[in-house]
């Protein structure tokens, strides 16, 4: 009698080629997620930021309208702002604020009040500062700037005769 030779289960072919497909499709799965991932922070973060400019927009245009029937004496007055700006921030953000800030770079508003009358630290917003000296009022933006070495996003808007710098 002839005995064949069987091959182990591990060692067929098909084995080999199921194995191969099965690892192919695991590779896939992990490339997908990655690149997925990458763009959903991506879409997500330019989100925000819209969400950020938007924001900072239309409270410089409210900002704009009550210091029209208010007066310029109404940036001095930070009880006021705080009524007008305390409650701006984007939603689910725990995190997020406005202040506002005079053309000369004095914060007029702060959640802060220790920080009130006090210069801007942002470098951002010393830049517009500088650029406001300069007779310069850059259009609304969204930019992302380092804070004490960590990463932060601000939206900032400047009152059309350069009187204020609302940043959210």
């Amino acid at each position: 009698m002839e005995q064949k030779n069987k091959v182990k289960p591990m060692q067929s072919m098909l084995f080999k080629l199921v194995s191969l497909f099965v690892v192919g499709i695991l590779l896939s799965a992990v490339l997908l997620m990655i690149v997925s991932v990458k763009q959903t922070q991506k879409s997500t973060k330019s989100l925000v930021q819209d969400y950020m400019l938007t924001a900072a927009e239309t409270n410089g245009y409210i900002m704009d309208t009550v210091l029209q029937m208010k007066g310029e004496e109404l940036l001095g007055d930070a009880n006021t702002l705080g009524q007008i700006l305390g409650d701006v921030k984007i939603e689910g953000m725990d995190s997020s604020y406005a202040y506002l800030v005079s053309a000369d770079g004095t914060m007029l508003y702060h959640p802060t009040p220790e920080k009130i009358g006090s210069p801007v630290e942002n470098d951002v917003v010393t830049k517009l500062v500088a650029d406001l000296g300069a007779g310069t009022i850059a259009e609304p933006a969204c930019v992302a700037y380092d804070f004490k070495g960590v990463t932060k996003y601000a939206s900032y808007y400047i009152h059309p005769q350069g009187s204020y710098i609302l940043v959210v």
